[in-house]
């Protein structure tokens, strides 16, 4: 068994330990808008997405009472620290940059 202090045991299914590499977790992320949002008056180019908690997914959930879009986009929102509809002049393509940020929290 090696002795690097970086990594642990981890306890798999079938009863057995493997050694993994305890990953860093960033709290937030910046994400850089290749075209400005207007938000309260103010051009915003770059977002900072914090990381999600589990009351984040809860209260996205209460307030859209199943529509799964709007979901993601209170969700978003929130975590950006952004009014509701900040992200509906947003390219498709910038909104993947969203989605791509969140996701990479959850990996």
């Amino acid at each position: 068994m090696t002795s690097d202090v970086n990594k642990t045991k981890v306890a798999v299914a079938a009863g057995k330990a493997k050694e993994a590499t305890p990953k860093v977790r960033l709290n937030s992320v910046q994400i850089k808008l290749d075209e400005p949002i207007i938000v309260d008056g103010a051009k915003i180019d770059v977002l900072t997405m914090r990381r999600p908690k589990v009351r984040d997914q809860k209260n996205a959930h209460a307030i859209c009472e199943g529509d799964t879009v709007k979901m993601e986009m209170v969700l978003f929102t929130n975590l950006c620290d952004l009014p509701i509809d900040a992200l509906d002049d947003l390219y498709w393509d910038q909104y993947i940059k969203l989605q791509e940020a969140y996701t990479n929290f959850l990996a």
